[in-house]
């Protein structure tokens, strides 16, 4: 397959944090940590053990430990606002910590563009230091994060806003329906609660051969069968769906 783009910028990254429901689970919902100036890479060096035998005249070697990545560090644009969030995230990982199953901090870098993001377990420091000042200079804070787990590439959760309402449930007005080929019906999606900050909603069918569905939850037959249309939120990953019986 062809490459479509020259690459990806960074503009509208976002980088979050979200602590575990459940333990060793990704979380559902991240909160996004504005003001992010920059975000080092993850490097994943492996050891080599020296496999050599005196009759040997090149050395051999085998893969030992690979390290986890190690100090990662993100650099933030420093303001009130941003102190108050960096010490909202240190609160929450305490929380999760102090639980007696302890529960994880998940950190994720998400791009606009990408279906998956990165994603890293991680411990950040429990005191936010000190930016280093200069004249005529942007207070930036470099804060240093120890990782437990690079979890690598998994399915993206666009981080919210912290004061942003979160999705708790999605539900269709209809739970099945049927159609004939050729014709249309378009299904609504309500998100829970009704003030919740993103609404957005992700149409698809099982079967595209059976019925096929757009963004705006129209359903249209294609083929004599059964199908089903799942709407699913957007934030939080909430789902519903609904039978449909093309005739």
């Amino acid at each position: 397959m062809a490459v479509s783009l020259a690459g990806l910028s960074t503009l509208k990254v976002k980088f979050g944090y979200g602590v575990e429901s459940t333990a060793n689970t990704k979380p559902a919902s991240f909160k996004w940590l504005e003001r992010c100036n920059n975000i080092s890479g993850i490097d994943l060096p492996v050891e080599n053990i020296d496999a050599s035998a005196l009759e040997d005249e090149v050395s051999k070697y085998v893969a030992g430990r690979q390290d986890s990545g190690g100090e990662w560090t993100v650099t933030f644009n420093f303001t009130p606002e941003v102190q108050t969030q960096l010490e909202g995230m240190i609160n929450d990982y305490n929380t999760g910590k102090a639980q007696s199953t302890p529960l994880q901090t998940w950190f994720e870098v998400w791009h606009p563009t990408m279906d998956k993001a990165f994603f890293v377990v991680a411990e950040p420091p429990q005191k936010l230091p000190m930016p280093e000042m200069g004249q005529n200079e942007l207070l930036t804070l470099d804060v240093t994060f120890t990782i437990v787990e690079y979890k690598g590439l998994s399915a993206a959760v666009e981080p919210s806003a912290i004061d942003a309402v979160a999705v708790t449930g999605i539900s269709l007005n209809k739970s099945s329906t049927s159609i004939s080929v050729g014709n249309s019906e378009t299904l609504e999606a309500t998100i829970e609660p009704s003030n919740a900050t993103n609404q957005d909603v992700l149409w698809t069918t099982t079967d595209s051969t059976v019925a096929t569905v757009d963004q705006t939850g129209k359903v249209t037959g294609v083929y004599a069968g059964s199908a089903v249309i799942v709407a699913t939120s957007k934030d939080g990953g909430k789902t519903d769906t609904c039978s449909v019986t093309v005739s």
